[in-house]
């Protein structure tokens, strides 16, 4: 499911705008309970042209993970050239900070995995997948670099390494949504360092 053609073809600024209303509604009031005719007037439109642009709320919704999802997942773009295996692991440390100040000066993303985190199973069956197919592209380039540097094992398919992180990654953001309420900068850094020294661990070839 995703947004119909139509919707791309608005003005970034009226496109933004319904992202926008969607997000921070979604993100007050979970996915059940928010209210489409409230995300309507927040964005400034019709209901008549919301549904020219969605099919349904859930459409909606799917979008707005994707694009979020996009938004974080744009910070890290390519992997900076690195020569070393230190180097490797010094810009994945960088890239995380990065996320770190991206959470940091929008709240609402954090909202909002609260509410994907808070679907019921039928409808977190729909969102999951579409979240897991935006992130792999960029971990199988990480881990490309990786494995030519050396720095990540080769002996586990790189497709598999992949659902490791994937799993890894959720189970932390899960844990800290429902542990953390509202986390500072160096709350995020210290769960950071240490989910990526797991990563490490879990990545990294066998010594000797």
């Amino acid at each position: 499911m995703s947004p119909l053609p139509r919707f791309h073809r608005l003005d970034p600024k009226k496109r933004e705008a319904i992202l926008r209303a969607a997000v921070e509604t979604f993100a007050e009031h979970g996915y059940e309970e928010a209210s489409y005719n409230q995300i309507i007037e927040k964005a400034g439109i019709s209901k008549g042209a919301m549904y020219y642009y969605f099919d349904d709320k859930m459409d909606l919704f799917l979008t707005v993970l994707r694009h979020t999802a996009e938004e974080v997942l744009s910070l890290f773009g390519t992997l900076p050239e690195v020569q070393t295996k230190e180097e490797f692991w010094s810009s994945m440390l960088d890239m995380s900070h990065k996320a770190i100040k991206y959470a940091a000066e929008h709240p609402y993303t954090l909202a909002l995995q609260r509410t994907i985190f808070k679907l019921p199973p039928n409808l977190l069956s729909e969102v999951a997948p579409d979240i897991a197919s935006i992130s792999h592209s960029i971990w199988m380039q990480y881990l490309e670099v990786g494995q030519h540097l050396g720095a990540v094992r080769t002996d586990v398919p790189t497709d598999l390494l992949v659902v490791c992180l994937q799993a890894l990654d959720s189970a932390v953001d899960r844990w800290m949504v429902h542990t953390l309420d509202r986390p500072s900068s160096e709350e995020y850094r210290h769960w950071i360092g240490i989910m990526l020294d797991m990563v490490r661990r879990m990545l990294e070839p066998a010594s000797g």
